[in-house]
């Protein structure tokens, strides 16, 4: 299993202001379980306004509203949801990727972490 990301977005990390689109694959993941290797592919998109320092995440054909940071050499991505869970995807310089998900399932706390690398287009 491996998660995969596609970003179109503009980064000051990038050399160019204009549009670019990053491919993030992710190799292992932990959780509550411990670390593993082998996740689901999953595919997603993340469209950004600079300007209003807002994301929108596309993922299966739903849409969610996400808050961009940009902090010298790394941009990040947050979400509150609905539920209160905080989900965030931060990517380096070094187009390092990783994406935390703080969600509840039945009332107890249910994190995970993706980690992995991106590539620009």
């Amino acid at each position: 299993m491996r998660f995969s990301i596609l970003f179109l977005l503009m980064l000051p990390i990038a050399a160019e202001a204009d549009t670019k689109i990053f491919s993030c694959e992710y190799s292992s993941y932990s959780d509550e379980k411990g670390h593993h290797k082998n996740i689901d592919i999953k595919k997603q998109a993340i469209f950004v306004d600079e300007d209003d320092e807002i994301a929108s995440l596309m993922v299966d054909g739903e849409t969610y509203d996400y808050q961009l940071v940009i902090s010298g050499d790394r941009v990040i991505f947050y979400q509150v949801t609905n539920d209160g869970s905080f989900n965030s995807i931060t990517i380096d310089k070094n187009m390092d990727v990783v994406y935390s998900r703080n969600t509840l399932q039945d009332g107890l706390l249910a994190p995970s972490q993706y980690y992995g690398k991106c590539s620009a287009k």
